[in-house]
């Protein structure tokens, strides 16, 4: 009766098996990733619009969560002359599937150009610049030399909404401001960092600052421990 039993359960495991080998088991194919934008060329480079007629260059850029890439930078149309340096222009580029546009924002000074952009969503595009009030200028010495005077330069931050910019203050001692990257960001709480001058003693001491912004104002967290380069 046992060698009877073992024989039945060892026909069922072999027959069982001949149709498992027989059956192809249809997976369910793995779910389609979303994909919010995707821009490509045959070159393997974005073509960026060149609207100056002497110099073009971008200087920060970010992508959109909804894909549009964002390029900042600056532009001239004309060449430094004998006496003065030739000013620059801002520069906006959004890029996207349907196309390139050249978004227009608005000058600062005499001379003024975009370094970062940070963009948290169609309606929330932050952009950092800087500016001079007036043209470096030059002159010669008596002995012949060509003196450079370059004005001082400041640095300003506005903030689009689609249709239109509006400046925010930042504290006017900080410089050479660039947006901070961390995975928390949002529009309402950001961070940037920047660098302080003081003088000490005959020289200058640098200094990082850092901007935490909180959704109406910046609060200002510096660190003199951590020397700019």
């Amino acid at each position: 009766m046992k060698r009877f039993f073992f024989a039945a359960l060892a026909a069922m495991l072999l027959v069982s098996a001949v149709l498992a080998a027989g059956t192809t088991a249809t997976a369910k194919p793995p779910p389609k990733k979303k994909v919010l934008a995707k821009i490509t060329c045959k070159s393997g480079q974005m073509p960026t619009p060149n609207p100056g007629k002497v110099s073009n260059s971008l200087m920060g850029v970010d992508i959109a969560p909804n894909g549009d890439v964002w390029t900042v930078g600056g532009y001239s149309n004309e060449r430094d002359t004998d006496d003065t340096d030739n000013p620059d222009y801002p520069l906006a580029i959004r890029q996207n599937p349907k196309g390139t546009e050249l978004v227009s924002v608005p000058s600062h000074g005499a001379s003024s150009s975009l370094t970062d952009v940070r963009v948290f969503g169609k309606r929330e595009i932050w952009i950092q610049g800087e500016y001079a009030e007036k043209l470096g200028e030059k002159t010669i010495d008596e002995w012949g030399n060509i003196l450079h005077t370059v004005p001082p330069i400041k640095h300003f931050v506005i903030r689009g909404d689609g249709k239109k910019w509006k400046e925010v203050p930042v504290p006017k001692e900080v410089s050479s401001l660039r947006f901070l990257r961390t995975p928390s960001d949002s529009s309402r709480h950001f961070w940037m960092v920047g660098e302080m001058v003081e003088m000490a003693g005959e020289g200058e001491e640098h200094f990082l600052v850092f901007l935490e912004w909180n959704g109406s104002g910046w609060k200002r967290r510096s660190n003199r421990t951590s020397r700019a380069g």
